[in-house]
């Protein structure tokens, strides 16, 4: 497996020289006979390493034809084993030959890795398509029994035709004994609330995670909680205020009991193992759900653009060919939106979208992210003005203050026109006797968002010192949010976390560089630039000068 001869020579040693000592004895150590044993800290990595050599001679002999996996689809994939745990399920073709092959494999791995096949416990499935004396065959060399289409594997049906309804019936009727066990009419609301949540949901709560459950069962579990609890409000003083099925559902911080609705719940487990296959494409269940279900297409092809509910372009495909990507619409020397070309390809409403998506100047790889949580922007606004308000008293008191020598501050700020999905961006450059050498007043197209805007403003300033060629900076915004996420080290793969990591890229360039948070009173050029930039169609940039009407500001 390519490990270096001293790791292996110490993994060795942890095997073959290992002592235990008893609670009781501990004076006496013990010595195994037979290497480390379950529950030693050891133990689970040894374990895997085994694993993966058996998962690796399986390969190996499917790779040379003596063995022949699952077929998933015709020629594109196969598999000849899975593993949980302590538990396997290998495949081969029901054939006498392929089966001494494999013994044979099984047969060299026990001998080198010291555990055993447990003959009592295993079976072998046949396909319905087996002939019974090929059947008889294998399993008297074998020494294994039969397996049946209705045997169970951790009290799941371990074969699935094509009644799955029928499948899943059992599990209906082991709610329905627990609900009707006479023992439950001794209980009280509250202890029958355990026994819905604790006993009963996480029947079909565990087999959700393994299978997908017909919706018809998934109805009638949801029933039958709701007759369950009907029975407990009926049994109990009428002038109880009791809540209806659907309040309990919710969580007990808005005021339900958190009992799950199971169609609701699947769904959310769907949704989970849809987002497996979207961002873990090299995983074995996505490569074999995309080869079964979607071989030539991808699971969520085509949806990037912000246009609800389809969020895919409906313009007819023309000067670009039907299998273009949106990485032909960029211009690759600077990293932004070709206009002129989205503007041919698209309708001008699609382009008007397309034109506001950030695309980052630092050629970062895309990667899809899940938004569960959309903040609107009179939620921020609620907020970028309750902060105002608690640091009111700081701000009639502070002041811009004069960086340190051989620093340049570089102050920035945003302004919004929501009616013309425009931000506005405004940056200030001092030296140290707190004179102005250069201002950007910087007009962009962009989703009308207080923090986008303002991580955006605060991108654009990054980029303004490096074209400038300085190298000691100290920024200041008066945006505590965007401040504490460029300095945070957290994770965050929402559209400003982005371009938080391109902002981190590329204060890099800088030699010595920070970036501080500042009350409004202290940001007042900067904002008095961004407000003007909205009435701009470009760029305007004034080097060791500044617009005439921020002058009051500077006294």
């Amino acid at each position: 497996m390519g490990f270096v001869k001293e790791w292996i020579e110490l993994v060795v040693q942890c095997i073959s020289t290992l002592l235990y000592s008893s609670k009781r004895f501990t004076s006496i150590p013990l010595k195994p006979s037979r290497g480390i044993r379950q529950g030693d800290p050891l133990s689970p990595y040894m374990f895997i390493l085994c694993s993966e050599v058996l998962t690796n001679a399986l390969n190996q002999s499917e790779q040379k034809g003596l063995i022949s996996g699952f077929p998933i689809t015709k020629g594109s994939l196969s598999v000849n084993h899975l593993f949980f745990s302590d538990d396997s399920l290998v495949f081969c073709k029901a054939q006498l030959q392929e089966w001494n092959r494999l013994h044979n494999i099984i047969s060299l791995y026990e001998s080198t890795s010291g555990q055993r096949l447990n003959l009592e416990k295993s079976s072998i499935f046949f396909s319905k398509n087996t002939r019974q004396e090929i059947q008889n065959s294998i399993l008297s060399t074998a020494g294994i029994k039969a397996s049946g289409p209705f045997e169970r594997y951790l009290g799941l049906p371990s074969y699935i035709g094509k009644s799955k309804s029928r499948a899943f019936f059992p599990i209906l009727d082991r709610i329905k004994v627990q609900m009707s066990n006479w023992k439950t009419n001794l209980l009280s609301p509250a202890s029958k609330e355990v026994l819905l949540k604790s006993v009963i949901q996480s029947i079909p709560t565990y087999c959700m995670g393994i299978f997908l459950i017909p919706k018809g069962i998934l109805r009638n579990i949801n029933k039958l909680m709701q007759s369950f609890w009907w029975g407990i409000k009926k049994n109990q003083n009428s002038k109880m205020h009791w809540l209806n099925w659907k309040g309990l559902g919710k969580g007990k911080q808005v005021g339900g009991l958190g009992f799950r609705d199971f169609e609701d719940f699947n769904k959310a487990l769907l949704a989970k193992q849809g987002w497996r296959i979207i961002t873990n494409t090299q995983s074995l269940a996505s490569r074999v759900l995309k080869a079964k279900y979607f071989p030539s297409t991808d699971f969520f092809s085509d949806r990037w653009l912000s246009i609800p509910t389809s969020y895919k372009s409906q313009s007819p495909p023309k000067v670009l060919s039907p299998e273009a990507t949106v990485n032909s619409l960029i211009d690759q020397d600077s990293y932004s939106w070709n206009l002129h070309l989205v503007q041919n390809v698209f309708t001008p409403e699609e382009a008007a979208i397309i034109s506001r998506i950030h695309v980052s100047p630092c050629n970062i790889n895309d990667k899809q992210v899940l938004k569960l949580v959309s903040t609107s922007i009179t939620d921020l606004e609620e907020l970028e003005r309750n902060q105002q308000k608690t640091s009111s008293q700081i701000q009639r008191t502070a002041r811009w203050c004069k960086p340190p020598n051989n620093f340049y501050k570089l102050n920035w700020d945003a302004a919004i026109d929501k009616a013309k999905c425009r931000v506005g961006i405004g940056v200030s450059i001092r030296d140290r006797l707190g004179l102005v050498t250069a201002t950007l007043i910087s007009p962009c197209n962009s989703f009308p968002d207080p923090l986008l805007g303002e991580a955006l403003a605060a991108l654009r300033t990054v980029q303004f010192g490096i074209e400038l060629g300085l190298k000691y900076i100290i920024f200041e915004g008066d945006s505590k949010q965007v401040v504490h996420g460029i300095n945070g080290a957290a994770e965050d793969w929402s559209t400003v976390g982005l371009i938080y990591q391109d902002i981190k890229k590329l204060l890099g360039t800088y030699l010595s560089w920070s970036v501080c948070h500042v009350p409004r009173q202290a940001n007042t050029v900067a904002h008095c630039l961004a407000k003007s930039s909205l009435d701009l169609s470009e760029d305007s940039i004034h080097v060791e000068d500044y617009p005439q009407y921020i002058h009051s500001y500077l006294i």
